[in-house]
């Protein structure tokens, strides 16, 4: 799977604009990223850079917001799922990360995906069950579920599952109901709807195109 769309609700969405655009690097080919006015939320996304670009990315990212830190340093290592990640706030305070996950294709210093989308929820199991049935993914790496943290989706296209009011690592932010769209490919086509968020599952690229992000 990968994510083809999202649109996050925010106050003042215009005021997100240049900070995606030069703090992040977007556009990314064939991902819309787009905000549209609603209520404030704390969200949380990732993108992906490669490698090889990730110090580049990671200087973008700071000429445009200050890197979170903990204990000092300003780059995490996660050993388990083989990557590097650098954070940041964005003018709406949305957790947003650089995350480089080594043996994925992929070059330069710009966005190459949408990563992680965070999907605060009062029963990670029973959403983790959904999404199966629903939409036919699971943890990626085929772990069963945890009631704390679950990473659905693909290594690469994650929904980061967690429970309501747990704070956003690597901050003491509480998440909320994730106000967002959400459109999927190469899931089965259908649409749920999970704590605030509409999940669109498409099978292709071309129905992809034809599914907005934004509500109807």
């Amino acid at each position: 799977m990968r994510f083809a769309g999202l649109t996050l609700e925010a106050a003042a969405p215009d005021a997100l604009e240049p900070f995606y655009r030069d703090g992040i690097g977007l556009p990314i080919a064939d991902t819309a990223v787009s905000f549209r006015p609603g209520a404030a939320c704390t969200h949380h996304i990732a993108f992906r850079v490669a490698d090889a670009g990730f110090e580049s990315a990671k200087a973008r990212l700071a000429g445009a917001a200050d890197l979170l830190t903990e204990d000092g340093r300003d780059e995490f290592d996660f050993p388990f799922w083989d990557a590097r990640a650098c954070y940041a706030l964005d003018p709406a305070g949305n957790i947003v990360e650089l995350i480089a996950l080594r043996g994925l294709p992929g070059e330069g210093d710009g966005p190459l995906a949408l990563a992680e989308v965070g999907l605060p929820v009062a029963d990670v199991i029973a959403t983790a069950a959904l999404l199966e049935a629903e939409l036919g993914i699971t943890t990626w790496d085929g772990d069963p579920a945890s009631p704390r943290f679950t990473a659905i989706g693909a290594r690469g296209a994650t929904f980061i599952v967690v429970p309501l009011e747990r704070a956003w690592y690597p901050t003491d932010r509480r998440n909320e109901p994730a106000r967002m769209t959400v459109v999927i490919e190469g899931v089965r086509p259908t649409e749920v709807e999970i704590s605030g968020a509409r999940i669109i599952g498409v099978a292709d690229r071309s129905a992809a195109a034809t599914r907005s992000p934004d509500p109807p």
